[in-house]
């Protein structure tokens, strides 16, 4: 059984993040003339490897969180941080990562204003205080997406994501402007947070989505 282990939002420091969607094509091999076919696997899937800058709580709330972890065994449910203006989205945290200035929860959101169905490449959401810009992440329940276009539909806006929606999604439904997804370590050794002399440590961390997910 796969429990999910929250990285709380005060340990996701970035210094670098480099989130991407590997599409896992490959080649059907170089032809005589030099033609190419490239297929896709089906099974797209994030990966990303984000340099995170901590001390003193922070390097202990993330050695006790990639503890709880046990290596691959469970799954981290990670915010994906991202170089931009949105408003933190959790506050200040205890050593527990529980939020003590959390009014906004998982960050700012958008609602669904209608059902969309697995394998849709729009949706039409309803925006409140925060657009989801072009080349934003945004996420579904915990499914990650890339925004690639956004054109205005009377009060609402019609999203165009990549990768396709994973899971059908109800009209209502949460999307977190503040993407999160579920990942498992590359290895069992990730992120070791090995502490300098001026007592930072700066690990990098390593994330490969888990796709076979309920």
């Amino acid at each position: 059984m796969n429990t999910i282990i929250k990285i709380p939002h005060g340990v996701m420091r970035v210094l670098t993040c480099n989130w991407q969607i590997d599409w896992r094509t490959q080649s059907a091999g170089m032809s005589t003339d030099g033609g190419e076919q490239i297929f896709g696997m089906g099974f797209p899937r994030w990966i990303g490897s984000p340099t995170v800058s901590l001390r003193g709580d922070t390097v202990r709330l993330w050695r006790a969180t990639r503890a709880r972890a046990r290596g691959r065994m469970n799954v981290y449910r990670v915010p994906l941080i991202d170089r931009d203006d949105i408003r933190d989205a959790y506050g200040q945290t205890d050593y527990a990562g529980r939020a003590l200035d959390g009014a906004f929860g998982d960050g700012p959101v958008a609602t669904l204003a209608a059902a969309a169905a697995a394998g849709a490449t729009e949706i039409v959401v309803t925006e409140q205080f925060y657009p989801a810009l072009v080349g934003a992440f945004v996420s579904i329940a915990d499914w990650p997406y890339i925004v690639v276009d956004r054109v205005r539909e009377g009060q609402n806006w019609r999203l165009t994501i990549e990768m396709p929606l994973r899971r059908g999604a109800a009209a209502g439904a949460v999307v977190n402007l503040r993407a999160h997804g579920l990942f498992r370590a590359s290895d069992d050794l990730m992120g070791n947070p090995e502490i300098a002399a001026n007592g930072f440590s700066r690990p990098e961390l390593s994330f490969e989505e888990w796709i076979t997910r309920p």
